[in-house]
């Protein structure tokens, strides 16, 4: 790992495990500008709607799967998917 890579690595921890403290990223990164914190900042927040936008497509998937195992015994137990009369 480059040091670049590696400072970059570290700044964007900081921005995502201690949001509080991105102020301490310039230094980390050796930049004098906070425009530089603020870009980290928002790269953690770009990462976290990400996580939890494909935690939420995860569920969903799960839901589906379970409701489409759910409908197939229903099936079976209802006469093999026979249509039913209609009243």
């Amino acid at each position: 790992m480059s040091p670049h890579l590696f400072r970059s690595a570290a700044a964007t921890s900081i921005a995502v495990r201690a949001p509080g403290s991105v102020d301490i990223i310039p230094a980390v990164l050796g930049h004098g500008s906070p425009r530089t914190a603020e870009r980290y900042y928002n790269l953690a927040g770009s990462l976290e709607a990400s996580r939890a936008h494909s935690a939420m497509l995860d569920a969903l998937q799960r839901d589906l799967r379970q409701s489409t195992v759910e409908a197939d015994v229903q099936k079976r137990g209802s006469g093999r998917g026979r249509r039913r009369a209609s009243p």
